[in-house]
């Protein structure tokens, strides 16, 4: 059998985006897309810190997302659909280090110009989640477990 641990990581790696998913106080959910960087399982992004998924957060650290293709032959998709808890980074070395990480990924961040938004770094810690991988025969999916 496959390290689908391995191949979960090695996914998050070669893509960019992920749709996140929060839930109000009420348990409304709400989803949002977000450019991300990985280090290992463990996923980072950069955000406003009022903004409604830090408010989310702040009230219920449990988490959704997802990371896959849009390919016309679903026969040929990969993806990720994962629960975790998320975290806003206080500690300072990690936080340049997330966001070191996302400059490098996203070249873009380095020219943007200062502004008066706080921003935050958020972190999402993976705890099970589903390996798609439809090439491998339609309708794989394997567990993927962390701790």
């Amino acid at each position: 059998m496959q390290d689908y641990k391995a191949k979960y990581v090695k996914y998050l790696e070669s893509h960019n985006l992920l749709s996140f998913a929060t839930a109000d106080d009420k348990g409304n959910p709400f989803v949002r897309s977000v450019e991300y960087v990985n280090d290992g399982p463990n996923v980072y992004f950069l955000t406003n810190t009022t903004c409604t998924k830090v408010e989310h957060i702040k009230n219920n650290p449990n988490v959704a997302y997802t990371v896959d293709e849009d390919l016309e032959d679903w026969t040929k998709i990969q993806g990720i659909q994962m629960r975790g808890k998320a975290l806003i980074i206080g500690d300072k070395e990690e936080k340049k280090r997330a966001i070191d990480m996302l400059m490098s990924k996203f070249p873009q961040f380095n020219k943007m110009e200062s502004t008066d938004v706080e921003v935050c770094i958020v972190k999402i810690i993976p705890r099970t989640g589903i390996f798609i991988d439809n090439p491998s025969g339609i309708g794989k999916r394997y567990e993927v477990h962390y701790s």
